[in-house]
């Protein structure tokens, strides 16, 4: 969803610090230096705000469920797996009060 304003704030700030960048007369001959720094500031905080922040979320979002369930396993929050229902247990329950309520 983010993508293409992220590419478009990208591409358009480097296409205007590519004049700074390229120092075509002698006023902005000393800038040249500080247009190819922005350049390549923009271009790495952008391959890191496509790459690396989506990467780094998912990773912390698995440990982040990966140590909510061992923390529930080891305080003794989930309950035991049920044992399997035969089917003469099953005629034994009651029918259900109401439709779609379970029983």
């Amino acid at each position: 969803d983010r993508l293409r304003p992220i590419l478009m704030t990208s591409f358009a700030l480097v296409a205007v610090l590519l004049a700074v960048a390229v120092g075509l007369n002698e006023a902005s001959a000393q800038r040249t230096s500080m247009g190819v720094t922005a350049i390549g500031g923009i271009v790495s905080s952008t391959l890191l705000t496509l790459f690396v922040v989506p990467a780094a979320y998912a990773l912390f979002e698995r440990f982040r469920l990966w140590s909510l369930g061992r923390a529930r396993r080891i305080g003794g929050l989930d309950p035991a797996p049920a044992a399997p229902i035969s089917r003469e247990t099953e005629k034994m329950r009651p029918a259900p009060l109401m439709a779609g309520a379970e029983g």
